[in-house]
C-alpha cells in the first residue's frame, strides 16, 4: 500500500546505503505465478480470440481490493481486470482465465496459510544480505 511513496523510500535507501526488496507479495508461489503470467500473456497476445479475466479471493479483513498481487498480475496481462471477493479466512487465491469460443485455459495460485510468506521473506533476507540498493522479488528469483 505504500507504492505511491516508492521514490521517497528509494532516496532513504540511497541516503543510508542500505538494501531494500519491495514486492506486492513475498511468497514464492505468487512470484513464480507472475512469471507464468508474463509468459502466458506473450503467447496469448498472438491470438486475439481470447478474452482474459481474473478472480481473487482474500479473507474478510483484507483492506485493499484489488490486492497488490492482483494489480501486479494485471500489469503482465493486457486487458486483465480482477473481480475481488473479501470474505471468510482465505489467505489468498488468484485465478486468471484465457477464454475463447473453442476453449479456455485457467491458471491459479492458492495460498493455504501464511507459511509461504514467511519462507519467501527468509529467501529475500538471504538475498539482500550485504547488498545495497533497491531490488524487487523478481531480482530474488533470478
Amino acid at each position: 500500500g505504500w507504492g505511491a511513496h516508492l521514490d521517497k523510500v528509494k532516496k532513504i535507501v540511497e541516503k543510508y546505503k542500505i538494501g531494500l526488496i519491495y514486492s506486492p507479495n513475498f511468497s514464492i508461489g505468487p512470484n513464480v505465478f507472475l512469471k507464468i503470467m508474463d509468459f502466458s500473456a506473450k503467447l496469448f497476445a498472438k491470438f486475439p480470440g481470447y478474452d482474459v479475466y481474473g478472480l481473487e479471493i482474500h479473507h474478510k479483513a483484507k483492506l485493499d481490493s484489488p490486492s497488490g498481487t492482483a494489480l501486479k498480475i494485471a500489469s503482465k496481462v493486457k486487458g486483465l481486470n480482477f473481480t475481488s471477493i473479501r470474505a471468510g479466512r482465505n489467505p489468498g487465491f488468484h485465478e486468471v482465465v484465457f477464454d475463447s469460443l473453442a476453449d479456455n485455459i485457467t491458471l491459479s495460485h492458492q495460498a493455504y496459510n501464511r507459511v509461504g510468506f514467511a519462507k519467501g521473506a527468509l529467501v529475500a533476507a538471504e538475498f539482500i544480505k550485504n547488498k545495497k540498493g533497491v531490488y524487487t522479488f523478481e531480482d530474488v528469483l533470478k
